[in-house]
């Protein structure tokens, strides 16, 4: 009985270690898992971090390249319409123009001076005037045809140096429809 009683208590303690060993073992694999578990976790709310990061960077930096775009839209829409207007009465309206008939002198060079007329000019065209008046009127108005050309002119220099500068924010469809236009005129 003594060895039945000796092998079932070898057995019985054989078991014991066998049942504490396997307890040791799973929680430290268990915890060797968890902590894997959270240095990937770690790693990952890092990396999703960072993205977040970058993906408010990249938003905050289209938000103000749309918010340019629109800006840049609105002014080059002015600055067309300013061109074609300009561009428009020189070529197919019906032209209403003074006579300066009824200027005299003074008018005149008021007249010329607030059209920014250079004085050189003003000058030939007062002397002009006091010695022709008919004359100094043709003057006059091929002189201020002329100045409405080179205002038509700078006006749409204008518009294409302002999109050429701002270019970057156009989309292509933009570009093409503008290098059309600048190519037919």
């Amino acid at each position: 009985m003594d060895i039945v009683y000796s092998v079932l208590r070898i057995l019985f303690e054989s078991a014991l270690l066998l049942l504490i060993s396997k307890t040791i073992i799973s929680k430290y694999i268990e915890n060797l898992f968890l902590k894997n578990i959270e240095f990937t976790k770690h790693e990952l709310n890092s990396e999703i971090e960072k993205l977040k990061f970058k993906l408010q960077i990249d938003l905050l930096n289209i938000k103000i390249i749309l918010e340019k775009q629109h800006q840049i839209y609105a002014e080059m829409y002015a600055k067309l319409l300013s061109s074609h207007g300009k561009i428009r009465l020189l070529f197919g309206m019906i032209r209403e123009e003074l006579t300066f008939e009824e200027y005299d002198i003074n008018d005149m060079e008021t007249y010329l001076k607030n059209n920014k007329v250079p004085r050189g000019k003003i000058s030939e065209i007062i002397d002009l005037f006091n010695r022709n008046k008919a004359i100094a009127i043709k003057e006059t108005k091929r002189y201020l045809r002329m100045i409405e050309f080179d205002n038509a002119k700078n006006s749409l220099k204008e518009f294409s140096n302002f999109f050429w500068l701002n270019e970057f924010y156009l989309n292509e469809s933009f570009k093409n429809s503008f290098n059309n236009l600048r190519t037919d005129l």
